[in-house]
């Protein structure tokens, strides 16, 4: 959020759009010149993915008139000015590829009404009510996705508050408006994967003509697996230096969530080989979020399966190392799939586009359950294609449900979504030829069942029955399904919608760094030309499957992007890269429209330029979009190294040091500091909530010995 600008103007009225991009960096100039800034290649190509825009806009005095409407040419133009990258949208209204403010008004304008229409709304928008002076006001401020609106007082020039806020639903679309919305999304890929077939067609049909039919001599060097299998590993080599780098150097090898610390906490315990440890004396001081104290047990409230693998790291040393490990090997399994299934290339550049992705980068870096739940997840799907393969052989089918088990024991749900089809297909299998489908699929249930039985021990030794997990004993609403205790506030199917299309929306932008229309659309083109295969459609449904599963979940759970989606992230990047594929062999279709004969021919500049065009898109995402990543997850989520780097400064030892909790919702003041401190607080510095002065002294009871400090902010002050 910023101040007007100084040119602003007095008494005048902002009209304000967040843009196409949501975490594009809101920064207004301090003087104007009346014109619109010229957009960059970047911005023009955002104009296409910009959806929000305002229209009908009307200013009514108090005595009936007239004083400004956008459907009429009456108006002097001079009381408009814009800021952004305003244009008509062709759908409809005044829109910005990048956050912008389109101001009217005059001085002369004293009480007056305001009505306006928000077209398709999606990221942030507000309206701005300047008084005469130009530096105080009103800022009505609503973020369509998260259905919430505020009131912020301006003064002198900043935004104060908010003042006044709704509660949740305040800003709700109607459902048919919903289900528009979300197909909007989902289909948004559609008119990009023509313009892609076209593309392939008329660079083959080009190519034909001016060239003429001809083999391309390719040297067996390129031709050979080894070499794509070279590149492979490569690429997730380079894969675990950007992990570790995002890990270290970006994320400063600490957690940056609630769900990462309560993880991190798990871990701990468990290399010290114990399932939880006791309750301190004093637990008020503490407390953190989603780790539970029950019955005198203090334990994180997640599964344990990436506790487990966290434990290794916490073990070594360095907890930060595992996710980044995780993720590199993620990258080499889906090439392995890519290769298999379809073509030892066709791997190599989902994995690379796996490498170049945003989304898998950051996730690839946290402490979040994620990275290790995607490598499961892809060495079931690898597990499954094998399987599909054996005649009669029993270890591929339980080496895969031994992977789907640990899976399950990582991320229950989303794991669960994500094999539902592959068990559909093995249940149809099966059912047309019993003998070898049970011989196939039976041991992949033999091999998960264990792990399965595991989670249902678990859970009934913390919460005494097998399917209550230990997840609910935080918040007892933290559950898969629709109705009143479902939620904080109760979730219904209405509620699904607002759910999947900012999953989605969030998918678009964050997965590739793409353009949003373009995200899905090589994707998308085995399907629309025609030409898929049973694997793309397992691969699809396999995506979907998870969608539709956390469309079922209450919360969006938006971190480091779509991370609920992130599982199924592999099947997008080989289905991505199927694309391509496809658009090559397009290339040859269209040199058979004009070339006489079926001969097989290559096509080198025609496939040439389907790789340009790839890797214009890779340029984009480097050229926009990551490098307001790189600033976005410099301190993501409030959370930083500075207070641990202060007490390390300080030279402090053998302490208890008091932390200021900030407000109620600043759960990172704490959360920063909890995250260092050993399960049984027995380690050389013991971070504990301040709670007051009267208060604190219970604590140092309790550490007889110790030096006691208070810690706000970065400011260390010892205590007498």
């Amino acid at each position: 959020m910023t101040a007007p600008f100084d040119g602003a103007g007095t008494g005048k009225i902002g009209f304000f759009l967040q843009g196409a991009d949501a975490h594009a960096p809101i920064s207004w100039p301090t003087e104007t010149t009346g014109q619109l800034p010229s957009p960059g290649l970047s911005d023009g190509l955002y104009r296409l993915a910009a959806e929000s825009a305002w229209a009908n806009i009307r200013v009514i005095g108090s005595d009936g008139q007239i004083l400004y409407s956008s459907a009429s040419s009456n108006i002097a133009s001079e009381r408009i000015s814009r800021l952004g990258d305003w244009f008509h949208h062709p759908f409809g209204g005044q829109a910005t590829a990048i956050p912008g403010l389109l101001t009217i008004g005059s001085s002369d304008w004293h009480a007056y009404q305001i009505t306006a229409d928000l077209l398709r709304p999606r990221n942030a928008a507000g309206i701005l009510v300047l008084s005469p002076d130009g530096a105080n006001g009103l800022l009505f401020y609503f973020r369509p996705e998260d259905r919430d609106v505020d009131w912020y007082v301006v003064e002198n020039g900043q935004w104060k508050g908010p003042v006044a806020h709704s509660d949740y639903r305040a800003f709700a679309k109607d459902i048919p408006s919903e289900v528009k919305d979300t197909l909007r999304l989902v289909l948004g890929g559609y008119p990009g994967a023509w313009l892609f077939i076209c593309l392939a067609l008329v660079l083959g049909v080009v190519e034909a003509v001016t060239i003429g039919r001809r083999r391309m001599k390719i040297p067996v060097s390129l031709r050979s697996d080894d070499v794509a299998h070279s590149a492979a590993v490569v690429i997730a080599g380079l894969g675990f230096a950007a992990g570790l780098y995002v890990a270290d150097v970006v994320l400063q090898r600490m957690p940056h969530v609630q769900d990462s610390v309560a993880y991190l906490f798990q871990a701990k315990t468990y290399a010290i080989g114990r399932l939880w440890v006791p309750t301190p004396p004093h637990p008020e001081f503490f407390t953190h979020e989603f780790i539970v104290m029950y019955h005198g047990r203090w334990f994180g409230k997640y599964p344990p399966g990436w506790p487990i693998l966290l434990a290794l790291g916490v073990l070594a040393g360095v907890p930060w190392i595992v996710s980044p490990i995780c993720g590199a090997l993620t990258l080499f399994v889906v090439y392995r799939i890519g290769r298999e299934i379809y073509h030892p290339w066709l791997g190599v550049l989902a994995a690379l586009l796996g490498l170049l992705s945003p989304f898998w980068l950051f996730l690839s870096g946290s402490m979040m359950s994620h990275a290790s739940g995607f490598l499961f997840s892809m060495l079931f799907i690898w597990g499954f294609w094998r399987t599909t393969r054996c005649h009669g052989a029993v270890w591929p089918g339980l080496l895969t449900g031994l992977v789907l088990g640990m899976g399950f024991l990582i991320r229950p749900f989303t794991v669960l979504m994500v094999a539902l089809p592959f068990g559909i297909y093995a249940t149809v299998e099966v059912a047309r030829k019993p003998d070898l489908g049970l011989r196939r699929y039976v041991p992949i249930v033999v091999g998960a069942l264990p792990f399965v039985i595991v989670f249902g021990v678990y859970n009934a030794y913390f919460t005494g029955n097998p399917f209550y997990p230990t997840q609910q004993l935080w918040w007892p609403f933290d559950q898969v399904g629709f109705g009143p205790d479902h939620g904080p506030f109760g979730f219904y199917p209405v509620d699904a919608f607002p759910n999947v299309s900012r999953n989605l929306q969030e998918l678009l932008e964050h997965a590739f760094g793409w353009p949003t229309f373009l995200t899905l659309s090589l994707a998308m083109l085995p399907f629309v030309s025609g030409r898929a295969r049973t694997w793309d459609w397992l691969l699809a449904a396999s995506f979907a499957c998870l969608v539709l599963g956390y469309a079922c979940w209450w919360a969006d759970g938006i971190m480091y992007g779509p991370r609920f989606y992130y599982e199924g992230f592999g099947s997008l990047l080989i289905l991505t890269a199927r694309g391509v594929q496809e658009a090559f062999s397009l290339t040859e279709h269209g040199a058979r429209l004009v070339a006489k004969g079926s001969q097989t021919m290559r096509l080198p500049l025609a496939r040439t330029g389907i790789l340009v065009g790839l890797a214009a898109l890779i340029a984009f995402n480097f050229l926009y979009y990551f490098p307001g990543q790189w600033e976005l997850y410099h301190g993501y989520n409030y959370v930083n190294h500075s207070k641990l780097d202060a007490v390390q400064a300080a030279g402090i030892h053998h302490a208890v040091v008091f932390a200021d909790v900030g407000p109620w919702y600043a759960w990172w003041e704490y959360g920063m500091v909890f995250s260092a401190n050993d399960p049984l607080l027995q380690g050389d510095v013991i971070f504990a909530r301040d709670l007051g002065i009267e208060k604190d002294h219970e604590l140092e009871a309790d550490y007889p010995g110790r030096s006691f400090y208070r810690l706000d902010g970065t400011t260390i002050t010892p205590l007498e």
